[in-house]
Parts: C-alpha cells; structure tokens; sequence
C-alpha cells in the first residue's frame, strides 16, 4: 500500500484541496471487472475487520513501484506476490479462515469447488483454446 503511489495494490489518496485532512478515498486494484462486486467488497471488509480485530499493523508505505523490488526487498517491506493462476488463487483461499468465516462453509465450499472445477477444465488451455471452447459453450 502507499500514499499516492499509483503502482501500489492499495492506493490511499486524501481529499481535495481543502478536505485533506479530514478526507480521503483508497483504491484497490487487485480486483478486476471479472469479479463480483458484492463478494469482493464483503471480502475485503471481512479482512479488514479480521485485521483490525487482531491488532494487525499495516506495513510501512511504499512510495516506489512495489514490482522493481528485489525478492528481498518485497520480503523486507512485507510486498508479497499475488497469485499468478486461479490454482494458486484458489490453494491460497482455502487456508484463509477469515474467508470461510465470512462466507459461510455452504457458500465457501460450493465456491471453492466451482472454481476447481473451471481450473481442473480450462486451467491448462493456451490463451486460443480457451477463447474458442468458450465462445461455443457460452456463445
């Protein structure tokens, strides 16, 4: 995360002119159009209750681009990878018991499983078999 840092996950921005000090916006950008809005946003407030209820601090702000960081540098100021696949995606999301907390275990394990089933099905398609066996399942 960072103030004004335009290439951080989390972008805290302050108010207009004026209002800088009493207000501000943030900007997530780790969720893209894909997503569902309403389970992104209840995830993410779902995490940040879990942080706040635990005591957790955030990390220092990062006023860099997070990516030109070396592996040790991102471990240094607690910069972690996202996952680069939905298989990595979904492994992750299954260890995360504020997730399954927040959803329910009905709603967490018909999720999960979905979304296995789309990896075990498309996961190892290129980009061009991908495209083409769903614009016929779904055209």
């Amino acid at each position: 995360w960072g103030h004004e840092n335009r290439e951080a996950a989390i972008r805290l921005i302050k108010g207009t002119v004026g209002n800088r000090n009493r207000a501000a916006n943030i900007e997530l950008k780790t969720i893209d159009h894909t997503a569902n809005p309403y389970l992104a946003g209840a995830m993410l407030l779902a995490s940040a209750l879990d942080g706040l209820e635990r005591g957790l601090k955030l990390p220092t702000p990062l006023q860099i681009n997070p990516s030109s960081l070396s592996e040790a540098e991102r471990e240094a100021n607690q910069v972690y990878r996202l996952p680069t696949d939905l298989g990595q995606a979904i492994d992750l999301m299954v260890q995360a018991d504020v997730v399954r907390q927040a959803m329910g275990d009905a709603q967490f394990e018909a999720f999960v499983a979905t979304r296995r089933l789309e990896w075990d099905s498309y996961g190892q398609m290129d980009q061009a078999q991908l495209t083409d066996t769903l614009r016929w399942r779904y055209g």
